[in-house]
């Protein structure tokens, strides 16, 4: 079995061997002075971020001046900040955002039968996995969508995971300008991996999310809960060609995505609107 490994250890070597600073502070809401959890900070030109843990701190690497640090996280509005911003006050209050979303309302009589979206990936084939200490890390696919269609549940078919300790965020976008754009889920999905084969499934049935264009579908890497930095997840994969390559990656919080020769499996499952 062909088996590709995108140790985050070995490809953040570099960066940590002139890594010069850490920031550190808090994420709370503006209002509630509630910690934001899981929120995505990074610096895009020098491909570093981190995720927030559940209590909203965080722990930035910064090597050189940054032309810009930018915040996100579900529920908040987008914020950048010059580094200096952030060195003088570490502790940022978010403040919170509505959630857009078109609303669609579907009678069951219009909805036709069951289909899956993206590839399944039933046989076993190759595998693409991660491995380290990157919060942030994504791993995703483009999935084609042909016509209007109520979207039910996520799926991700898994190899192996090594020690029952990720913590994963499913997160699924619409694809805007050749690139994931913008979020669709208005909450913090978590997934927690298993230490076996299979398929992990995620109900998003509560979320009525109706699509007509194609979306791209991941799993970000937000928590290593051994604390060991040992973990490891490896998914189904196959070589493509680049025409129908649906793979895309991307090292950490607000870095670039990139584009790989590789069809992933992640799928999903719905209803087409009649």
């Amino acid at each position: 079995m062909f088996r590709i490994l995108l140790s985050l250890t070995l490809l953040l070597s570099c960066q940590a061997a002139v890594a010069q600073e850490f920031i550190q502070g808090t994420l709370r809401d503006a209002d509630s002075g509630e910690p934001v959890p899981f929120a995505n900070i990074g610096i895009p030109d020098q491909q570093t971020g981190t995720v927030s843990d559940e209590n909203g701190r965080y722990r930035l690497p910064v090597r050189a001046e940054p032309d810009a640090v930018i915040l996100s996280a579900i529920g908040y509005a987008t914020e950048r900040y010059s580094l200096k911003e952030l060195r003088a006050a570490p502790d940022l209050l978010l403040q919170p955002q509505a959630y857009l979303t078109d609303s669609v309302v579907v009678r069951a009589s219009r909805l036709g039968p069951e289909q899956e979206l993206g590839y399944r990936m039933a046989k076993r084939r190759n595998s693409i996995g991660i491995t380290g200490r990157s919060l942030g890390f994504e791993i995703g696919a483009r999935i084609p969508i042909a016509k209007e269609t109520l979207l039910k549940k996520a799926h991700f078919v898994l190899n192996h995971a090594k020690g029952d300790s990720i913590l994963l965020r499913v997160n699924l976008y619409r694809w805007e300008h050749g690139r994931p754009g913008r979020l669709l889920l208005p909450d913090n999905v978590l997934l927690e991996a298993g230490q076996k084969r299979g398929t992990l499934t995620v109900d998003l049935s509560a979320y009525s999310l109706v699509v007509e264009e194609d979306v791209f579908l991941a799993l970000e890497w937000v928590k290593d809960l051994s604390g060991l930095g040992e973990a490891g997840i490896t998914f189904r994969c196959k070589n493509s060609p680049a025409r129908k390559a649906n793979l895309y990656t991307r090292l950490t919080s607000h870095a670039p995505y990139v584009k790989m020769n590789m069809a992933l499996g992640f799928y999903l499952t719905g209803r087409p609107v009649e």
